[in-house]
């Protein structure tokens, strides 16, 4: 494996040259993290549970968010810090929550995903707790929650994610449908792939795993990119809100046109959703998992591959004119 389907269809390679994560610090809030090559982990602070991951969660979305090596994350160069504030079988008190979120506010981190939900806490601190990282600066998204299939049409988006300081994120599958159990409601703001993902799993392993879970690192990493993009090119700091309304803005509509209670503003990608998987020698490739023919197959020459240019553009949403006057190949993307 050379990299992650859930990096790839995020499109974060298309923004590798400009910023890798490099400098910025991340917070996940799960199960803890697995020992894994590709995993480096810069902080694991100890509030009351220990670090070690015997369950999966944490391990599959830290690596989600900054895995390294042979198999990459999104931002394969951010600072990866684990908290462990649920047990091995993914339940939490939420004191153990709460310290999770006053650790963030007093380490200067700059981003938390909560790859978890649930229902509204009575104990105002909870909220509150939100607030303050918020106001510091502190880019915060958290799964939406599992629960659509079990109640269509409901508003069903779980707390933290309900929270309006928090980008609440909901999950779609590789053909860009809506992920039959992703919770929806008011509060929905991004998509992204979450569905049959692939991603790091205990000891060395790996693992498909599927939730909104999935897409909470992964927003996360979004919102740093963009942050550090803001750094780079404007040479000053986004405030949340500015990162929210890019976000936002950068969301590819889909489902009834405008904001909904699904897709949320859209689907988010740095690049386009793309699945297309060609093999040298054969004619036959795949679109989004859909067979398809081409005239001429795949080539290696000098270590070179080369592919149809026709075939590669309409794969990709492209279309393909050649002037034969001018002997010009125009691809209109």
């Amino acid at each position: 494996m050379t990299s992650s389907y859930a990096c790839l269809m995020g499109g974060f390679p298309r923004i590798w040259p400009e910023t890798k994560g490099a400098g910025m610090k991340l917070a996940v809030i799960d199960t803890g993290f697995s020992k894994h090559k590709n995993l480096e982990i810069s902080q694991a602070p100890d509030i009351g549970l220990g670090y070690e991951d015997k369950n999966i969660h944490g391990t599959w979305c830290l690596g989600a968010a900054g895995a390294r090596g042979d198999f990459k994350g999104a931002l394969p160069e951010v600072e990866l810090i684990s908290i462990k504030a649920f047990n091995d079988k993914g339940q939490a008190e939420q004191k153990h929550i709460m310290k999770a979120l006053e650790w963030c506010g007093a380490n200067d981190v700059d981003a938390v995903s909560m790859s978890f939900g649930g229902s509204k806490s009575t104990d105002s601190a909870y909220h509150r707790a939100i607030k303050e990282l918020d106001a510091r600066g502190v880019f915060l998204s958290a799964a939406a929650g599992n629960m659509g299939d079990m109640f269509p049409g409901a508003d069903t988006i779980m707390y933290p994610a309900e929270y309006p300081e928090v980008v609440a994120t909901t999950s779609i599958n590789m053909h860009k449908d809506f992920s039959y159990y992703s919770s929806s409601g008011k509060q929905a703001e991004i998509a992204m792939a979450g569905q049959d993902v692939w991603g790091l799993g205990l000891n060395n392993s790996y693992a498909q795993l599927s939730g909104t879970s999935m897409v909470a690192p992964l927003v996360a990493c979004a919102g740093l990119a963009i942050k550090a993009r803001a750094g780079i090119r404007l040479n000053r700091e986004l405030t949340n809100a500015e990162t929210r309304l890019i976000l936002q803005l950068m969301a590819k509509d889909y489902g009834p046109k405008g904001w909904d209670e699904k897709f949320g503003f859209g689907v988010f990608s740095f690049g386009d959703l793309v699945d297309v998987r060609m093999a040298v020698g054969s004619n036959k490739y795949q679109v989004y998992g859909r067979d398809r023919k081409m005239d001429a197959a795949p080539i290696i020459i000098d270590s070179r591959t080369y592919v149809p240019i026709r075939f590669m553009s309409e794969a990709t949403g492209a279309t393909v004119d050649y002037d034969s006057a001018k002997k010009e190949v125009k691809v209109l993307g």
